[in-house]
């Protein structure tokens, strides 16, 4: 029994290494499966005496299972603390361009990296126009008359009040739609730019105006 339950919890282990290292898993998603393990190996503590011979092994492995866990926490706990203060000092800019649209583009501006408390206050201040899954919805459409937009692919383009907010890899495929769409070449300017490093990956993002090619 004590070899079916080592092969047991061995298994169990490399399924949550192998999927956190081929699938990069966020945190939210990772340390639920690590903590799977001390479960399995709590109950296997708790439950040894009963089912098989007294052995310390269950608690070595818990132990030092924890252990590596607090690492891994203290490790993405300093990078998220990087993360914030790196996203704060965007929403200061964006704050002392207090008439400028900020249309965000899918999760162009990673706010899950904002303070809970302070950041999202600070957003009360900034105009944002969110493309995402509201897209279409009523609270959409009234943003849009809030802010006279009738036709908001050109508008990028043509009102000097409205930036994009998005990821790096997204910016060509803007440009790809408003040549297919409008036959028109766009110059992109980026104004600012920003790396976010959480630990898991690294998340490069900016703010970009976007003006008609000057030789059409």
């Amino acid at each position: 029994r004590r070899r079916l339950l080592a092969a047991t919890l061995g298994v169990l282990i490399a399924i949550v290494l192998v999927l956190a290292w081929t699938l990069r898993l966020p945190g939210r998603v990772l340390f639920p499966m690590l903590f799977s393990v001390d479960i399995v190996l709590l109950s296997l503590l708790m439950l040894s005496p009963h089912i098989v011979r007294p052995s310390r092994l269950p608690g070595i492995a818990l132990l030092c299972a924890l252990l590596a866990q607090c690492g891994m926490l203290v490790y993405v706990h300093v990078h998220q603390w990087r993360s914030t203060a790196a996203l704060n000092e965007v929403l200061i800019a964006l704050e002392q361009q207090e008439r400028n649209i900020n249309l965000v583009w899918g999760a162009g501006l990673p706010i899950e990296h904002l303070h809970p408390i302070y950041g999202l206050g600070r957003m009360r201040d900034i105009n944002f126009l969110w493309l995402g899954c509201s897209t279409f919805s009523p609270p959409y459409y009234q943003a849009l008359q809030h802010y006279r937009l009738t036709d908001l692919y050109t508008a990028l383009y043509t009102r000097r009040d409205l930036k994009l907010i998005c990821s790096v890899t997204q910016v060509p495929f803007y440009l790809q739609y408003v040549r297919e769409h409008y036959g028109r070449e766009l110059d992109v300017q980026a104004l600012a730019q920003y790396q976010l490093d959480n630990g898991e990956r690294l998340r490069e993002f900016g703010v970009y105006q976007f003006t008609p090619r000057s030789d059409e």
